[in-house]
Formats: C-alpha cells, structure tokens, sequence
C-alpha cells in the first residue's frame, strides 16, 4: 500500500471572540505552504480558552482525517499549548478536551 500523505503538514489554529461571538479556525497547508484544508467555525458561549482548545481539537481531526502522520502544530495562545504539552494546568472542562487531543495525537509518527 502506497502512502498517500505529505510528509509533513501544518496545522495553524485560532479561537477569537468578538462582541460576544466565539469562533475558532484552522489552517493546515502541506510542507510546500500549500492549502489543503481551512475551517472556520462559531462556538457557541464558551471561553476564548475553549474556542482555543475546539481550534486546535478539530484541526488535528482534520489532519488524521486525511491520514496525516506528520504534523507541525502552531497556535498562539500559550495556555493552551502549555497544557497540551502537560506544561500547566486547566479548568477541567477545557482538560477533557485536552485530553481528546492527545488521544488524537498518538496516530501521529512525528509532531
């Protein structure tokens, strides 16, 4: 079987708020900066810390969706990245996401 997958992806991920509204986005553009996928969705009264979290949660679904192996992830909000990594601790609520998140990452070869 033929290994269809770029070598390595890149996902860019944002959540944002704006009078009252939250929304979150992903980017992922393969190793020679070209679009492959690109998402934007609102979320419905949660925290900018969770529309942070969901970005980042249905940007590594995506990627897996396409049978993506190697990821580069890329995000701006330290907090949430610092608890992906096991760095510093969240509200339980935005943990359990968290959590789905590293369930996803294990079928990753490299990130």
């Amino acid at each position: 079987m033929v290994n269809t997958s770029p070598p390595w992806l890149k996902l860019n991920f944002d959540g944002a708020t704006r009078s009252g509204s939250v929304a979150g986005g992903r980017i992922n553009r393969d190793c020679l900066g070209n679009l492959v996928l690109a998402y934007a969705e609102n979320f419905d009264s949660v925290s900018s810390n969770m529309a942070e979290a969901l970005a980042l949660f249905w940007g590594l679904k995506l990627a897996l969706g396409i049978n993506v192996k190697r990821l580069i992830i890329e995000g701006d909000f330290e907090l949430i990245i610092e608890a992906t990594k096991g760095i510093s601790g969240i509200s339980w609520m935005i943990n359990n996401v968290i959590k789905d998140i590293w369930s996803m990452i294990v079928w990753l070869e490299e990130f």
